[in-house]
Order: structure tokens, then C-alpha cells, then sequence
């Protein structure tokens, strides 16, 4: 119906919160790559910057898709 979902790096920081990526690439996959919007949430200042979340989410995803 043309939604698109967001999934975003903050969620897989090394928190007590923190998600499973495994889910992230079978939603991926399941929903469609195309209508997917990947983003970090990230900007505060005990974060990583916005730049440098989306790398280390590039990278994350190689991993966990494979399997």
C-alpha cells in the first residue's frame, strides 16, 4: 500500500535495550529492501555521531543478512 517502515541504528547500541539484528535483516527481507528507510537516531552527544552510526550500521547489516 506504499508504506515504508524505518529502522534505525540506535535500537542495536550496546544498551540493556538493545535489539537483536537478526530481527532487523528478517524484517528487512520479509517487508522488501525497497520499502525499508534506514536512519540512526543518533545526534546526542553520548552517542556516535550520525555519520558515523550509519557506518557502523552498513557494516552490521553484511553480518547479519548471510546467516
Amino acid at each position: 500500500m506504499g508504506a515504508y517502515i524505518e529502522h534505525c541504528y540506535v535500537g542495536f547500541l550496546p544498551t540493556d535495550f538493545r535489539k537483536d539484528p537478526k530481527l532487523m535483516a528478517e524484517a528487512i527481507k520479509y517487508i522488501g529492501a525497497e520499502h525499508c528507510i534506514m536512519g540512526t537516531d543518533l545526534g546526542q552527544y553520548y552517542n556516535p555521531t550520525p555519520a558515523e552510526g550509519m557506518r557502523m550500521f552498513m557494516a552490521l547489516l553484511p553480518e547479519e543478512w548471510y546467516q
